[in-house]
């Protein structure tokens, strides 16, 4: 079926390296020019969605808390990014104001976007964003489970 992602898509990879090999044949150079940022949006828009694709299928936030520490990784598959706080010095933790505009809304709760985060904790002058595409009362009650916990 043509409505399908998974055909459109596929069928745009397959596309990509016919269209590369137009750019070393005799052409106008504004069509040269067209075919390089054509290749170039698509490539980034494929490196978009495959990013989203794996952490939707591999990836977690753990939010771990520990006697003097609370540790924040994003993990995909075994790798990710980790980040420790001394909760001492945890200035603040809060609720991200939702997003006002349907479009921003729309954009971030969309499948293919990586974010929507909903908690922000604030440590040394930093704010760390957590609790992507979580509703708001999720997002209430794990800063009233991670507040208690980290007696803040």
């Amino acid at each position: 079926s043509s409505s399908n992602p998974i055909f459109i898509n596929s069928l745009l990879c397959l596309s990509k390296p016919y269209v590369a090999t137009q750019i070393f044949t005799p052409q106008p150079n504004e069509i040269r020019i067209f075919i390089f940022i054509w290749l170039i949006f698509w490539i980034y828009f494929e490196y978009k969605v495959a990013t989203a694709w794996l952490w939707r299928k591999f990836g977690r936030e753990v939010f771990r808390i520990q006697k003097n520490t609370a540790e924040l990784r994003f993990e995909l598959a075994k790798g990710g990014k980790s980040h420790e706080f001394r909760s001492s010095e945890i200035e603040k933790i809060s609720n991200l104001e939702p997003q006002k505009g349907l479009f921003i809304k729309n954009y971030f709760s969309s499948y293919w976007v990586v974010g929507g985060e909903t908690i922000a904790i604030q440590y040394q002058g930093k704010l760390y964003l957590f609790g992507r595409q979580i509703s708001q009362q999720d997002a209430d009650l794990l800063i009233r489970k991670i507040k208690n916990r980290l007696k803040i």
